[in-house]
Parts: structure tokens; C-alpha cells; sequence
């Protein structure tokens, strides 16, 4: 690798001990040139296949070296971006090398993981092209190393190589094989990639241009503002703050206070009282500010301050004396630092691994693994305090392109005239129940539900101080919110609010990649949390939502959606001449901020709200003001115009009962819709939440809907983001027919082979290996931060390893698996595999049954066959008027007449294991009980099938005789070196070069695979390896137990592969790894 003299120092070479063959690593100090963050540049090179390069290697492709070496650099270094170039020998053709990994929202349980996975939101939108069209072994291993640390292609993906040119041609064909990989947050800084044309070799030259910036911005101002951390060690001082009688005495005289006029003043007074508390608790005020200086490891305690600050004492001495007497003083402490520091960071990691396998509390658990493994450190963002506030000024004040003015003035003449209903109304039967006074039971519920943890808004006071004073505030809050609900008037600081930018996706330096999420105070969020549970019973007791509406209601989910979805396109796929399904995915641009408020209101009217609680909504919205909070500063006030709160309780409701408008209109006029059952109207569309999705049997009736899609949003001021929906044609093959095209507002709309639709994609023949395989790409993503954290405690514990991986990456793996999981996927199944290898320290090569079974790991089928079980019999247990309960019915009478659907196979399950009278019966008593034995069964047969396969494979012959069943080995929770590690695994395996495997591999006839290292003529298998071979007796006499060496039969060496004792283990180990190396010694020469 050559760099300028002018830039030598910025570089600095690493990883150059020798460990990492046909690689160059270069770090270079960016900061100068203006990026985020500095960059480690690699050059390599991957032998072709079979190159004697790979003899005596636990892999069989060098990309396996240069994934270590990534892992080695993410632990050098937190915070870097990565180049990798070179010939790389594969041939990747047009496959994916990125994929989007969606936030999780809509898989449960993964809310935390979104900080662990910031930088996975960088969107690529430039697609692949390339001349090559052949894959290769190792082309499909570099794609997978693309997903699994964040890497994309150049190459066609920059103006100078817009055609994908070959970079290796010769007289026997032309390939693309020479590659410039990057990370995906440094792709917008490389401004061009090039195969040049000098033909001096015969791989082309390849270059990429990076763009620099010498001069960079950042906001002068710093009006940090500062809030209160709640720590449970602040618990006991704030529980006898709020106990003392001078507390309760002015909670007391605050609400004597409190009438319908000093409801302001409450407000204040009751923060100010809280505040003092927080005060007076010595609560830590942690500043918004985006500097952050770099604290000290966890495990660096007062000694080992003592100790550095003893170190730099005696430097300081030595450097004015420079006697010999105060060098010998410095370097004794220097290395009295050193070896306590060593100490207390092992003490550290061990517990904390012992802490992470204990932990049953998901909170906590997920609060360790976000204090102790989230590297990903907010990037500097060059967006100004001025620039945050003019983006989300327009952004919630769009301009009204209003095409129905007669509409526009009849709904504020309407929402006028019944501003003051309440007063006429009082006989309404929902006026009681909705209007009645607010009791304490509610209220304890409402602080009940508040999250720990979660932002304050302009008070600073977090819902802790609530939480744990819930019994003296109650009388005082009970009272405060009922002369609210009486006047309807809101304090006037709940009107404000501030906005914490949230980046979504793409550049961190473009506002609309962010999303606004409000901060209000939590005293109205209480309020907030009452009043939505009132709306969401009373709209549910009166059937306001369309049951085709699925997004935030309770015992609804994606998976509803998903189901129903799925349903209806097998009723068409499985007719026995074939149908067709036409079905839009409609994308709504910022949907929630652009609802026009007063018709909002108009809505709520119209669909019977009324009363106090529909004055109390509208003093909500009367007044709405933002601020933006960023760069560690606070932005002006500006007015919000238009749409609702993100990240208020009572924005999901309001949105739900806003877009419920279009089902309803969609259904009075768009005539016959998809016939489910004779119960329940024609499906014409599903919805969750914004995302829309029209349906049609036929070509006009699908532009029937989008016609009348286009009429309610020019009526409601809703817009449709045309380019990102799509058209998915739902058929069993064939070209599209020249009628089957569809516009919106004369712009046509791109028809799809397959969408995502929810976070699963859906294909156009309903076949689910390409939603199988984004999701084991998404799930590759989290792997790879696993094995970083992991790599950080400096051991592979399987223990904790596989806790982390059960808790991040199966849900990602799972999601969706209730309508896809009824058959083995052997993309979901590799994830887990190659997991298990990477625990083992073994190569590829290494069979998949044994990796699994040494890890104690069943496949994943048996984890995600249970859930399409258990979702049948949720299904069974549904309401009737639910849509994916019709949908079943719909699916279970068409398997009676022989068309195959989830149906037949959930059928087809029960049965496989012996479970047949459950779908007869359709049910069982308690399913808890059944899923328990159901999946214990699964994994009985899987056993049983595993047992089979190591009898019968003659590569299994050894591990047959030393392994028992799955189970995890102890070896794997040991603290075990690497080296080590990997030379049991290995020869546990069989991945090892003895000459019984060697000659199986090369087909040598099993007597003739004789051991080349001595002269006993006899097989050279493990057994001889462990007890025969004489070259060996040295090491032999040194590491194994005297039991064995006085009585070497096989019997014995079973005990000692299947002990459990640490010491015999790690001598065993050791035997293995230095009997190879000698191995290897002689058979150089």
C-alpha cells in the first residue's frame, strides 16, 4: 500500500503482527479532512478455491480471515468507517449486498435495541447493476459480509461505472472480481468509483474518489439545559423528602389554593415543589448538550486512580531528576497500574457475564446491554439550531392546497357551532361515561402505565418523581384534573412542547431523514393517558373503527394484518385454474403532521363525541407550540398548525379515527370488494395504522379505489408519496396483460414483484424465500453487533452469547414466522449455524449438526414452528366479528375442498407429530400446556433425526462415539482461549487434517489413510492421534492424565472427551493444539 509522504502522518498501519495473511490494514485520522469519523482502509486479496493457500486452514475462503480482522478493528476502534479493496475472487452478479434493516417497532420487545442499531438506518437507494451475471461460493460469502457489518459495493453504484464494467478479462471470459467495499455511513462522501482501462495486468485498475470537507459548522451557542436522572440509589433519600411534614403542607396549601382560576399557578407551584425535592435528592441534572466528555471504564475504581495518580508522580520526578533510583519508582508503578488494571477489568468482565446469564428482568437486562455495549456513539450532526427550527416550523405548518373550498368552509362553519355542545347534550347516554369526573383510580392506573426512563418535557421532571410519589399526589392531582375537565382549560405550559429530533433512516445531515418526537410535561400525560383510555372503550363500545383497521388497538396486531393479507391471496392462488389479486400499497407522506386539525374535530362530531372531553381536545390543540431541542441547545417557540402530537397517548386514537373516513368512504363506493363470508361486508382495503393497502379481483376495480383514494385525499389535505407505493399483481405466473396498469392522479404507479408490506415481503407468487431471506440478512445485521459485544468480554461465553442472541436476533429472525414458519428455511436455520461456528472458533467447513450440537442449540425450526401453532389457536379464541377469524373459516372450508393453504399445513403439522385430535377438536384446553409439550416434541424428533444422521455419516464416525445427545459443552463457558478453543472444536468435529479426514475428502480407501508422521502403518484417526502415534509421547506424557496413559483404550478416551472437569479439559486442549502444530512442523518438509 503506498500513501503520500504529505499524508504519512495521518496513516498508521495495524494488524501487522502477522495474524491476518494477504492483507494490508491502514488507519487514518480524518478529523482534519472534515469527515465524522476516521477511516481503516484494507487492502486484500482471496486466493481463488482450492489454492494451496488454504492448506492447513480451519476455512476455506479468505473473506472468513478479513471478518475476524473487522471485529479486531471495531475493538480497536468504536467509531470508524471501513474501505476494503482488492481481488477478492468473487462473483457476486446482481444479489443484494444491502439491506435495508427496518426499526423494529412492529416486532415486540426489541424497543431498546433501536440505540444499539443507529447506524443501520443509512439508507442506499442507488441499485446494483453489474456485467457479470454468474455467482460464486465466494461471492455469496461477500454479499453476506456486506450484510453483516454494513458494508455495500461500489462498483456501478458511482457515475463513472454506471454500466458495471468487467475488472478481469482474459481470452477464456471476462468476470467482475475486483471490489471496493465501504460502509454504508461513508457512501455519500465517495463522489465516484472507476474501472480504469490501462491493460497492463489483467485485472483493470479500480479507483474510488472521496470527497473531504476542510471546513465544518457547528452551533456556538450551548444553552444546555440540564433534567433529572432518576437512580434507584435516589430512592430512599426522595421517599423521606415527600414523607416529611413540610412536603405534605404544601401539597396541602397548593390545593386549597386551587380553583378554576389559579389552575396555571398550581401547575407551576407543583413543579417548583417537586423540583426542590430532585434538589434536595442530590439527583444528578445531566446536560442535553452533544458534548459528552469520555468517562473512564466502569471497573476504573479509587485505587486505580490512586495508582495512576502515584505513576504520574514519579514520572513527573524522573523527568527532573532523571535518576535511575526514581526510573526503577516509575516503572514499578507503571507496572503496579498495569497489572491492577488488567485485574479489575477481567474481575469486571466476569462478573458481568455471570450478571447478564442471571438476569430474568428484560429491563434490566436491556439497560446492561445499552450501558455496556452500545458503541454507537451519536454522529456529529451539521444541522443548525436554525435549520431544525425552519424544517419543523413548515413541516407543522404545511401549505393547504385546498381543491374543495366548499368543504373546507361547511366543516368550519360545523366545528364552530358545536364548540360549546356539551351544555345540550347531557341526556346522551355516552355523555356519562365519557364526561363523568375523573376518578383516583384512573389516575394511580394513568401513572401506573408511565414508562421508566422517558424524556420529561419542559418541567425536566421525570415520571419516577410521580411513580414513587403517587399516594401523597393524589389528592392534589385528583382535584387539579377534574377543575381541568370542568373548564376545559389547560395549563398554558402543556400547550408547549419540545421536539427531540429522532433520526429514521439515510443522511444524519438531512432534517426530513428525522422524525419529531414531542416531549410534553408528564403531569399532562397523565391526563393524556386517561382521557385516550376513555376514547379507546368508548369508541370500541360503539364500533367506530373499521374491523379492517388494525394499528393500535388492543389484542390487534401486525400480524392480524399479515394473516388476513395472506388469506386473501390464497384464495385466489389456490383456485385450481388460478386467480389473480390486485392489491396497492399505499404510502402516505407525513401523514400524521398534516391533518388538518379542524377537520379532525369535524370527524370527532360527526362520529357522536361530544361534551367536556371534547372541549378538553380541542383547548389541547387550541395552542400548540414547539421548540426543537438540539445540538445541546433549545430553539425559539414557533406555532403548530396542523396535525397531531408524535409522541402524545392520544395521537394513534385521533389518526385511527381521522383516516377511518377513507374505509368508510371506500366501502359505500367502490361497490363489490373481496367476498370473505356472508357475515361481513367485502374487504376493500386494510389498514394499520397509515399503511393502506387497496384490493381488487379485477383491473378496474383496483382503479376504482385509487380513484377514489385521490377525491378523499384532495378533500382531507392528505397526500400519497407515489413514488414508494407500489403494485403488487398476486398471481401463479405470466406476463402483466396491457390492461394491468393504474395511475393516481394521471401518474403511474410501479408494478412490484414483491413489497414489504408490515416488515414482511410479500411476493407476487406468495413464495415466502425472499422474505425469509431479508429477514436472515436483517438478522445477520444484529450478529454481528453480538459478536462485538461479545468480543469485548474478551471470552465467547456460549451462555451469554446465546441469551443475546435469543433476545435480539430471534425475534428479528421469527417475525412473521406465524404465516411463514410451517416448513424448515434454511436461511433462517444458517444465521444460528454460522453463529455457532463463530462460538467454536471453527472454520465453515465445520458440519452444521455438530456446531449445533456442541452449542446445545436444536434448530431454530423447533423455536418458530410453535408460533404459527400458537397463533391457530388464537385464532380460535377470536371473536367472530374479527376479520382474520373470518379469514380462517374462509381457509379452513376451502382445505376441506382440497385446496392447499396455511390451513392444510398447520393440518399437516399436528399430524407430522402426532398430534392429529388437536385439529380435529380445533383446540385444546389449556394451550399453554399443549405449546410446552408440542415443542418438546419437535425437538424430540429432531434428536432422534440427529442421532440418525451421526450414526450414519462417515464424517461423524468419532463424534458419534463422544457425544451423547445436544447439549452445550462446558468447554464453551470455561474461560478457554481461542487457540484452544478452536483445536478441541476442531478435532471434536473432525475439521482437523488428520489423514482418516484428509482421505475422505480426496476418496483414498480407509486402509490406506496410514499416518505420515510415524511408521506404525496404522489409520491415522483420533484415536491413534490420541493414544498411539509416538511422535506425540512427549506431549503426551505432559497433558494427558496418568489414568489414560496406563490404560490408552477408547473406552478411556471417551471418559476424557465427555468430562466435565475444567483442568482436563484445557490439558486436553492443549495436547490437541501442540500434537498439531507438530503435526504440521513435520509434514513441511
Amino acid at each position: 500500500m503506498l500513501v503520500k509522504n504529505s499524508l504519512q502522518k495521518y496513516t498508521k498501519q495495524i494488524l501487522n503482527d502477522g495474524t491476518y495473511e494477504e492483507m494490508v490494514w491502514l488507519h487514518i485520522n480524518t478529523t482534519t479532512f472534515g469527515l465524522k469519523k476516521d477511516i481503516v482502509v484494507g487492502c486484500i486479496y482471496t486466493p481463488p478455491k482450492d489454492s494451496i493457500f488454504y492448506q492447513n486452514k480451519d476455512f476455506v475462503c479468505n473473506l472468513s480471515a478479513v471478518e475476524s480482522a473487522l471485529i479486531s478493528i471495531q475493538l480497536l476502534y468504536e467509531n470508524v468507517d471501513i474501505v476494503l479493496m482488492g481481488d477478492m475472487n468473487a462473483r457476486t452478479r446482481l444479489d443484494l449486498d444491502y439491506v435495508k434493516f427496518d426499526k423494529p417497532d412492529h416486532i415486540p420487545g426489541l424497543e431498546s435495541f433501536y440505540e444499539i442499531f443507529a447506524e443501520q438506518y443509512v439508507e442506499i437507494d442507488v441499485p446494483r447493476k453489474n456485467s457479470d451475471r454468474i455467482i460464486n461460493p465466494f461471492g455469496k460469502h461477500l454479499l453476506e459480509m456486506c450484510w453483516e457489518n454494513n458494508l455495500v459495493i461500489l462498483n456501478v453504484r458511482k457515475p463513472s461505472d454506471s454500466r458495471g464494467n468487467f475488472t478481469y478479462v482474459t481470452s477464456s471470459g471476462a468476470s467482475t472480481i475486483d471490489y471496493i467495499l465501504v460502509s454504508n455511513s461513508l457512501f455519500k462522501s465517495i463522489t465516484d468509483f472507476c474501472v480504469l482501462t490501462p491493460d497492463i495486468s489483467k485485472h483493470f485498475p479500480i479507483s474510488c474518489t472521496l470527497q473531504i470537507c476542510l471546513e465544518t459548522y457547528t452551533d456556538k451557542v450551548h444553552n444546555a439545559t440540564t433534567r433529572y436522572k432518576w437512580k434507584g440509589d435516589f430512592a430512599d433519600k426522595f421517599d423521606a423528602f415527600i414523607n416529611t411534614d413540610d412536603f405534605i403542607d404544601k401539597l396541602e396549601y397548593i390545593s386549597d389554593n386551587l380553583d378554576l382560576t389559579t389552575i396555571d399557578n398550581t401547575v407551576l407551584d407543583l413543579n417548583k415543589l417537586l423540583q426542590s425535592i430532585g434538589d434536595k435528592s442530590n439527583m444528578k441534572t445531566v446536560s442535553t448538550s452533544s458534548t459528552v466528555s469520555r468517562p473512564q471504564p466502569p471497573w476504573f475504581d479509587s485505587n486505580l486512580r490512586s495508582l495512576k495518580h502515584e505513576r504520574c508522580n514519579f514520572l513527573n520526578t524522573f523527568r527532573i531528576t532523571n535518576s535511575q533510583r526514581d526510573l526503577e519508582r516509575y516503572l514499578d508503578a507503571k507496572h503496579s497500574f498495569k497489572d491492577e488494571y488488567k485485574l479489575k477489568e477481567e474481575l469486571f468482565k466476569k462478573s458481568l457475564i455471570e450478571k447478564l446469564c442471571d438476569e430474568r428482568d428484560s429491563s434490566v437486562f436491556w439497560s446492561n446491554i445499552k450501558t455496556h455495549f452500545n458503541t454507537n456513539k451519536a454522529p456529529a450532526v451539521n444541522i443548525s439550531i436554525g435549520d431544525w427550527y425552519d424544517h419543523f416550523k413548515t413541516l407543522l405548518n404545511p401549505t393547504v392546497d385546498t381543491s374543495d373550498v366548499n368543504f373546507d368552509n361547511f366543516v368550519q362553519q360545523y366545528v364552530t357551532e358545536h364548540e360549546s355542545n356539551h351544555e345540550q347534550i347531557v341526556g346522551d347516554p355516552g355523555y356519562a361515561e365519557l364526561n363523568r369526573e375523573i376518578s383516583e383510580a384512573e389516575i394511580i392506573h394513568a401513572i401506573g402505565n408511565l414508562k421508566a426512563g422517558k424524556a420529561p418535557g419542559e418541567d425536566l421532571i421525570p415520571p419516577e418523581f410521580y411513580k414513587r410519589a403517587v399516594s401523597q399526589l393524589l389528592p392534589l392531582l385528583h382535584k387539579l384534573y377534574n377543575c381541568i375537565l370542568s373548564c376545559g382549560t389547560i395549563p398554558k405550559n402543556w400547550s408547549k412542547s419540545i421536539i427531540h429530533p429522532l433520526h429514521k433512516k439515510g443522511d444524519t445531515d438531512i432534517p426530513n431523514n428525522y422524525r419529531g418526537i414531542s416531549l410534553i410535561d408528564i403531569s399532562c400525560k397523565i391526563l393524556c393517558i386517561i382521557i385516550n383510555e376513555r376514547l379507546v372503550k368508548w369508541s370500541d363500545e360503539n364500533s367506530l373503527l373499521v374491523e379492517e383497521q388494525a394499528g393500535f388497538r388492543r389484542g390487534y396486531s401486525t400480524i392480524d394484518n399479515i394473516f388476513t393479507l395472506n388469506a386473501i391471496v390464497q384464495k385466489y392462488l389456490s383456485k385450481p385454474k388460478g386467480g389473480v389479486l390486485y392489491c396497492a400499497f399505499i404510502d402516505f407522506s407525513t401523514a400524521y403532521d398534516c391533518i388538518s386539525r379542524s377537520k379532525l374535530f369535524y370527524v370527532l362530531l360527526k362520529r357522536g363525541l361530544n361534551g367536556r372531553i371534547y372541549n378538553l381536545l380541542c383547548n389541547i390543540y387550541k395552542s400548540v407550540q414547539s421548540c426543537v431541542r438540539a445540538n445541546g441547545t433549545l430553539s425559539d417557540y414557533f406555532d403548530c398548525l396542523s396535525g397531531v402530537k408524535q409522541g402524545c397517548v392520544l395521537s394513534p386514537w385521533l389518526f385511527g379515527i381521522f383516516i377511518n373516513e377513507l374505509a368508510l368512504v371506500t366501502k359505500t363506493e367502490s361497490g363489490s370488494g373481496i367476498f370473505i363470508n356472508s357475515s361481513i361486508d367485502d374487504v376493500f382495503l386494510l389498514l394499520f395504522a397509515d399503511d393502506l393497502s387497496l384490493l381488487s379481483d379485477t383491473p378496474g376495480g383496483l382503479q376504482n379505489k385509487l380513484d377514489i383514494l385521490q377525491k378523499y385525499c384532495s378533500k382531507w389535505n392528505m397526500k400519497v408519496n407515489i413514488e414508494k407505493s407500489k403494485i403488487v399483481v398476486f398471481k401463479n405466473g405470466g406476463v402483466l396483460s396491457k390492461i394491468e396498469k393504474w395511475h393516481y392522479q394521471s401518474n403511474p404507479i410501479e408494478v412490484v414483484n414483491s413489497y414489504k408490506y408490515l416488515g414482511i415481503v410479500f411476493s407476487s407468487r406468495l413464495k415466502w424465500n425472499v422474505c425469509c431471506k431479508t429477514l436472515s440478512m436483517q438478522a445477520s445485521k444484529a450478529l454481528n453487533v453480538i459478536k462485538l459485544c461479545i468480543s469485548k468480554l474478551g471470552s465467547r461465553n456460549a451462555n451469554i452469547a446465546f441469551k443475546l442472541f435469543d433476545s435480539m436476533v430471534s425475534p428479528i429472525l421469527f417475525y412473521g414466522a406465524e404465516v411463514w414458519g410451517t416448513e424448515t428455511i434454511p436461511d433462517i436455520e444458517q444465521v444460528q449455524t454460522k453463529f455457532c461456528k463463530w462460538i467454536l472458533c471453527t472454520g465453515l467447513k465445520t458440519t452444521n449438526a455438530l456446531a449445533r450440537a456442541e452449542c446445545g442449540r436444536y434448530e431454530l425450526y423447533a423455536n418458530y414452528v410453535c408460533k404459527p401453532i400458537k397463533y391457530f389457536f388464537k385464532l380460535m379464541l377470536m371473536d367472530r366479528s374479527r376479520l382474520p377469524k373470518l379469514c380462517y373459516e374462509m381457509l379452513y372450508n376451502q382445505d376441506l375442498n382440497g385446496r392447499i393453504n396455511w390451513c392444510s399445513r398447520i393440518r399437516n403439522i399436528l399430524f407430522r407429530y402426532g398430534f392429529g385430535h388437536v385439529w380435529i377438536n380445533q383446540g385444546v384446553v389449556n394451550v399453554n400446556e399443549f405449546l410446552f409439550r408440542f415443542k418438546q416434541r419437535v425437538r424430540d424428533v429432531g434428536l432422534q433425526e440427529w442421532h440418525e444422521f451421526t450414526s450414519n455419516s462417515p464424517r461423524c464416525m468419532f463424534y458419534s462415539k463422544i457425544k451423547s445427545g445436544i447439549y452445550r459443552e462446558s468447554y464453551l463457558v470455561n474461560d478457554l482461549s481461542h487457540k484452544l478453543r478452536f483445536a478441541l472444536a476442531n478435532f471434536k468435529c473432525s475439521t482437523h487434517l488428520l489423514e482418516i479426514e484428509e482421505g475422505r475428502r480426496t476418496k483414498i480407501p480407509r486402509e490406506n489413510r496410514v499416518c505420515k508422521i510415524c511408521n506404525l502403518n496404522q489409520i491415522g484417526d483420533e484415536i491413534h492421534f490420541m493414544l498411539k502415534c509416538p511422535i506425540l509421547n512427549d506431549i503426551r506424557n505432559n497433558f494427558l492424565p496418568r489414568w489414560l496413559i496406563a490404560s490408552p483404550n477408547e473406552c478411556n478416551l471417551i471418559s476424557l472427551f465427555t468430562s466435565n472437569d475444567p483442568v482436563l479439559i484445557r490439558n486436553l486442549s492443549i495436547y490437541i493444539s501442540k500434537g498439531m502444530e507438530i503435526r504440521n512442523e513435520i509434514l513441511k518438509y
